[in-house]
């Protein structure tokens, strides 16, 4: 068992990983939302919510619980449409940038956004990690980082199939290089053409892991990361 300040330092360094490589920068970006045409409709928040994979219709769920007056309720039956089509239309959220960023300084808005990237991507990567066997900080970052882009669905380029693909390395070192070795391979590569270009360019993210991993910084001390062609030092 990690002591709590240990894991909350863990999860802190596993943010700012994640925000850098989801918003070229180490503060998380809950206000963020932006339409970056990657067949998936509207980015939004800390961990890229989508209005066509359903994460974002779940915060839209749950922050309305937490805060009944929100103006962003007006968008559930869209976002629910959108969710169960997995569309990457936007035409029918029209405003929601401007009622995002509205609603974004509000304790509710990050403190809801915080608790369903745990339910939702958090704790099923401490679940993958558990059942592979894995043990370090670091393996932890890179299944969560892949579960976060590529989803848990049953598409190949999912982080299921990513698995279907590894085979058995008993060695975590071993395993997680192979792991990097066929993600970068999605992202140069993927099946679903709607992401194929924006996931091309988002190797990176891949590389930057890979060297954490070549340094041995299983326990994520001093990190030194090089992404969009900047460095970033998380200590």
């Amino acid at each position: 068992m990690i002591p709590f300040l240990l894991f909350v330092a863990l999860e802190t360094r596993v943010d700012q990983v994640l925000s850098i490589f989801e918003n070229d920068t180490p503060v998380v970006q809950y206000c963020y939302i932006e339409n970056i045409h990657d067949g998936r409709g509207f980015t939004a928040g800390k961990a890229g919510f989508t209005s066509g994979t359903g994460d974002l219709y779940q915060f839209v769920q749950n922050y309305e619980k937490a805060r009944p007056e929100t103006v962003l309720k007006k968008y559930l039956p869209e976002l629910k449409r959108l969710a169960e089509e997995e569309s990457e239309d936007v035409k029918g959220l029209r405003g929601i940038v401007k009622d995002w960023r509205s609603e974004c300084q509000r304790k509710d808005f990050e403190a809801t956004q915080d608790a369903l990237v745990e339910d939702m991507y958090k704790k099923p990567a401490r679940g993958y990690q558990k059942d592979l066997g894995l043990k370090s900080p670091l393996s932890y970052l890179i299944v969560y980082d892949t579960l976060i882009q590529q989803g848990d669905g049953d598409d190949p380029d999912s982080l299921k199939g990513l698995l279907k693909r590894m085979g058995k390395i008993r060695d975590e070192k071993k395993f997680l290089e192979k792991f990097l070795d066929v993600r970068e391979e999605i992202l140069l590569n993927a099946s679903d053409p709607s992401t194929r270009a924006e996931w091309r360019e988002s190797v990176d993210r891949v590389r930057a892991l890979r060297r954490i991993l070549e340094e041995d910084n299983f326990d994520l001390e001093d990190l030194h990361l090089h992404v969009w062609g900047k460095n970033w030092v998380i200590k």
